[in-house]
């Protein structure tokens, strides 16, 4: 295209500025939008050099460019200052900049870029109030805080400055605090995300009237493996109405006795009006729950992605009596077995449940589910180990006429084989680990060739990985004569690519023109692949 430019000549026609090339017409707005999706969707924007290449090659193709098209493009995700150079191609076009704050924040402050500064992330230190006032365009703050005393540090501060100024605040706790309840109020007032992990948390004079604490604007609540009052936990949630996300982990009281914590904490929730409410999750594999209370949150829980979990159930009811159905769920995953029994019960009653996620240790329980041909449920994970027999899955899979997406945490090269032939619903596979050594590598890949069915494959390991992978050679292999999978993503690998590797890699994508996403990751093949319009995955 930037041959030909040389050839062209400006025309008006109604209104719309246009351009021929090659006695084709072609509006500014197509080229602009070509432009922006290879700037956007293409391997150039993880790397920094190639970003560079792309705005230095496209601003010399004429002066009319760089005045109607160029600075009309924009950069959709944030770069980050540390990766802005002196160069001044950047301000060609439309860009925000990130800020990792975790050592000299002097350059910031002296230079243009801090205009351009949207986010900013970093430890929280007795400068972040200083640093945010000499942002002007900073929309989103992502605190970290490690040490106890940063927290008092950051309840001194103005926050009601950033709240006028439309400013997001995220917070990450990291390490053990003791606060007064008055300032753990001013904590959460402003915030739009919380997550603490890994600590302690205790309030002192929750016993107050809580009733008259400030209403936050918190979005999502993330609480995991930590130790904090249940009083100081149904605050959280009490002064929150807003919340789109909440996520409980592995919660204990700070008292040590945790006994009916998950029940009373499932049922303070339940008695909350969240309208905006997406996601729950609510895990703690080392308590119990009574089970009035799980039948009670089946019942009545109003939100379309739902997590649960616990050790075991109390007082053993009938599920298929008592479950009158929820037609909000559609994600559904559980980190306990059920009986066989309840979970059909469950699935009779959650008619609009489309993705399961199954992390019990029964299979036969997660077969049971497979078995029973549920038009809505298309897509399933499964999480086991390479130890445990999955024959019975890849039965129920293969007479199973609606999942088309199948994961699993994984899986033999043998019981993968068994998994794919003659499968003809299946399109979309997914392994986190695949049991395959050094030997078995052709045979992975002629199993791969032979399937005429999947459109997605991803492969996230392999359970012995060794300098034999080569990923590159696995791709030309399999796309060797035209295969119909569109997606693939096989594990990393470090080769080095010559020309002739390149000119092959480029035939392969001649041959495939339907291919879309690819795990390629020389940066050599990954600059092929943009030109076929093909997105390097991550």
């Amino acid at each position: 295209m930037g041959n030909s430019q040389t050839k062209n000549k400006n025309i008006k026609s109604n209104d719309l500025e246009t351009r021929y090339i090659s006695n084709v017409q072609i509006p500014n707005v197509v080229i602009q939008n070509i432009l922006n999706y290879l700037l956007n969707y293409s391997y150039i924007i993880h790397q920094l050099n190639a970003l560079k290449h792309f705005l230095s090659k496209y601003t010399l193709i004429n002066k009319e460019w760089n005045e109607k098209i160029i600075p009309k493009l924009t950069i959709e995700r944030p770069l980050y200052h540390h990766t802005i150079n002196s160069t001044n191609l950047f301000e060609k076009v439309n860009y925000s900049l990130g800020f990792l704050m975790y050592s000299s924040y002097d350059k910031l402050l002296r230079d243009d870029h801090r205009y351009k500064v949207t986010k900013l992330t970093t430890l929280f230190h007795d400068q972040v109030s200083t640093i945010v006032q000499h942002l002007p365009m900073v929309k989103q703050v992502k605190l970290e805080f490690t040490l106890p005393y940063h927290i008092n540090l950051y309840i001194g501060m103005d926050l009601e400055s950033w709240k006028q100024r439309n400013i997001l605040v995220d917070i990450f706790i990291l390490n053990s605090v003791t606060l007064d309840i008055k300032d753990f109020s001013q904590l959460y007032r402003y915030c739009r995300n919380i997550y603490i992990a890994d600590a302690v948390v205790k309030v002192n004079g929750f016993n107050l009237d809580y009733e008259n604490l400030p209403i936050s604007t918190i979005r999502c609540l993330n609480l995991a493996s930590i130790a904090m009052s249940t009083e100081i936990v149904k605050i959280l949630l009490k002064k929150s109405p807003h919340l789109v996300r909440i996520k409980l982990q592995n919660i204990r009281d700070e008292s040590e006795n945790s006994d009916g914590i998950l029940d009373e904490i499932i049922n303070f929730i339940l008695g909350m009006d969240y309208s905006n409410l997406e996601l729950l999750k609510i895990v703690n594999k080392r308590q119990t729950i009574q089970y009035k209370t799980l039948v009670n949150l089946y019942n009545r829980i109003k939100v379309t992605d739902f997590q649960v979990g616990f050790s075991k159930v109390l007082e053993h009811g009938q599920m298929e009596l008592d479950f009158t159905g929820n037609v909000y769920i559609q994600s559904l995953q559980i980190f306990y077995t059920p009986t066989v029994a309840s979970l059909k019960a469950l699935f009779n009653g959650c008619k609009n449940v489309s993705s399961f996620y199954y992390y019990g240790s029964d299979m036969k329980v997660f077969s049971q589910i497979l078995q029973m041909n549920l038009p809505s449920l298309t897509s399933v994970y499964v999480d086991v180990d390479l130890e445990t027999s999955i024959s019975e899955i890849i039965d129920s899979l293969r007479n199973n006429r609606y999942i088309i997406t199948f994961s699993i945490g994984s899986i033999s090269l043998q019981d993968l084989e068994k998994l794919i032939t003659n499968n003809l619903t299946l399109l979309h596979l997914n392994i986190y680990n695949l049991g395959c050594d050094p030997t078995q590598y052709q045979e992975l890949i002629v199993m791969i060739k032979n399937n005429k069915t999947l459109q997605r494959l991803i492969i996230k390991a392999f359970s012995s990985h060794d300098k034999e992978y080569n990923q590159v050679s696995f791709i030309l292999d399999i796309y060797k004569t035209v295969h119909q999978i569109y997606y693939l993503h096989l594990p990393f690998s470090t080769v080095k690519v010559d020309k002739k590797t390149i000119n092959l890699y480029k035939q392969m994508l001649q041959r495939n023109p339907h291919i879309l996403y690819l795990t390629a990751d020389a940066t050599e093949l990954q600059q092929l692949s943009t030109q076929y319009f093909v997105r390097y995955i991550e």
